[in-house]
């Protein structure tokens, strides 16, 4: 395995039947009916136990070969599985079946997508990959994508005798594209747009009759997307309109990718064992950073997942002939045989410990919520205040900051919740005879009534700015890894 890496980069390891053939040693394994995929599973013991799936992934880009380093995440995969698998045959305390899926056509072609669809992952609990890049990082965010293929139909004329008889496609083309440019500081800096002419003609003396473009969205989450179409989809309608042209763009929905959503418990546990091996993060390189974007998120929508980047040497990021060049260098090989190991460790801790499994499908659980249930909950509770003179701050003061247990923070383990305390005319805390009293009397009407209209201001204003309801998630789901 050392040098498997290096290999499969120069294209003298393996080929695609051979490393197919190699994973087929598990018993019990089966090929799924998608170009350039497998899956391969081991469950030594009839027993039942979690479903861990490896993902590999290994397709190129296009003229600049493995400038991300799929090589890599292969090798680390492949590594593990064969790992794990020894160590199954080994330690009868260890219980599970592993699963080792070969997850082609990650760079724009939506594979774990084709697969999720072919019901690949149905019966899996955790699914676990690794990718290399200049820097570490445990709890990666990804951006949503989806693509736009745009076409613009003008009219052909002569470019020197008449070109007023023409409409210049390319001229849209470009319009939209300077559009593009324009729209890019009145976006988010996680916002971004990226876009290509693909087609304008064929001489420059015809007027071009048709032009093509592609447009990339990314944002970090889908609610977020749906504003950003609306704009770009702006841009694509007004170039034809200034430049006499019709226009046609489709969204191809079939291969949007998703944001990434990093299961806490398995990361924590990933990230235990990467340090504990001496693979640590450097200084700057923050949890919070944005890396692309990648069909695992679709995956991470459904099962329980985490996909970590570990660092090699390299001058240059992903994407770049000079990451193909140091993904391919003897120099990547320890850090990806380290992260193999990592990644058989974490799937170990998952067979042996069934506690794990269960806190993993908990926060699991709880982030359904936010994706198909309720979004907001939202009460409010009376508090006494010192009459006249004092604020309610004050009267806290005096009779106790604490706050009495409420089964409203149950509910707040699982969805946004608030429950603000409000004031009304009172000497006496609740739960006594005299609060009984003041929250009957026509005194506490006032402040009741207007806390009402402050509640039904708050939710109209999230029904009106819908991105808000993806700042609720993000630091309710930051609040729930520190609770956790």
């Amino acid at each position: 395995m050392e040098n498997a890496g290096a290999k499969l980069q120069r294209g003298s390891g393996p080929c695609r039947a051979d490393v197919r053939a190699q994973a087929m040693w598990i018993p019990g394994s089966k090929t799924l009916f998608y170009a350039n995929a497998f899956r391969a599973e081991f469950c030594p013991k009839k027993v039942s136990g979690p479903t861990v799936a490896i993902l590999l992934e290994y397709d190129a880009l296009p003229e600049i070969g493995h400038a991300c380093g799929h090589n890599l995440i292969a090798e680390a995969g492949l590594a593990a599985a064969i790992a794990v698998k020894a160590a199954m045959e080994e330690d009868a305390d260890l219980k599970g079946k592993l699963v080792v899926m070969g997850t082609p056509a990650e760079e724009g072609g939506g594979g774990k997508i084709r697969l999720l669809e072919l019901g690949a992952f149905e019966g899996i609990d955790a699914a676990m990959m690794v990718h290399p890049a200049k820097i570490t990082n445990f709890f990666p965010r990804t951006l949503c994508n989806v693509r736009y293929s745009v076409q613009y139909k003008g009219k052909e004329a002569h470019a020197g005798a008449c070109p007023w008889e023409g409409r210049n496609a390319l001229d849209a083309a470009v319009s939209c594209y300077l559009n593009i440019a324009q729209l890019r500081q009145h976006l988010k800096p996680s916002w971004k747009i990226q876009a290509i002419i693909t087609k304008g003609g064929t001489i420059p003396n015809i007027i071009p009759s048709a032009a093509e473009m592609e447009v990339h969205l990314r944002t970090p989450t889908r609610n977020e997307l749906k504003v950003l179409r609306t704009r770009a989809e702006a841009c694509f309608t007004s170039a034809a309109t200034a430049t006499g042209c019709e226009v046609q763009f489709r969204y191809d929905e079939a291969n949007a990718y998703e944001n990434l959503i990093t299961n806490k418990v398995l990361a924590n546990i990933f990230k235990e064992y990467a340090e504990r091996l001496g693979l640590n993060r450097r200084p700057g390189e923050g949890e919070a950073t944005f890396f692309g974007s990648t069909d695992m998120g679709n995956i991470s929508h459904v099962v329980p997942a985490i996909h970590c980047f570990y660092s090699i040497p390299s001058e240059g990021i992903n994407h770049t002939r000079c990451f193909t060049e140091a993904s391919g260098a003897p120099e990547a090989q320890p850090n990806t045989l380290l992260i193999g190991k990592v990644l058989a460790m974490t799937t170990l801790k998952v067979f042996k410990s069934p506690q794990v499994l269960e806190e993993v499908k908990k926060q699991k659980k709880r982030l359904q919520y936010l994706k198909f249930g309720i979004f907001l909950c939202f009460t409010v509770h009376i508090q006494f205040s010192l009459i006249n003179t004092q604020s309610l701050s004050q009267g806290m003061k005096e009779f106790g900051e604490a706050v009495p247990s409420t089964d409203m923070g149950n509910i707040s383990h699982v969805i946004p919740a608030a429950q603000p305390l409000y004031a009304i005319p009172c000497e006496a805390p609740n739960h006594t005879e005299e609060f009984a009293k003041a929250s009957r009397s026509e005194e506490a009407q006032g402040p009741t009534l207007l806390v009402s209209k402050a509640m039904a201001m708050t939710a109209l204003k999230v029904f009106r700015l819908p991105h808000m309801i993806d700042e609720m998630r993000r630091i309710f789901e930051e609040d729930l890894a520190n609770d956790m």
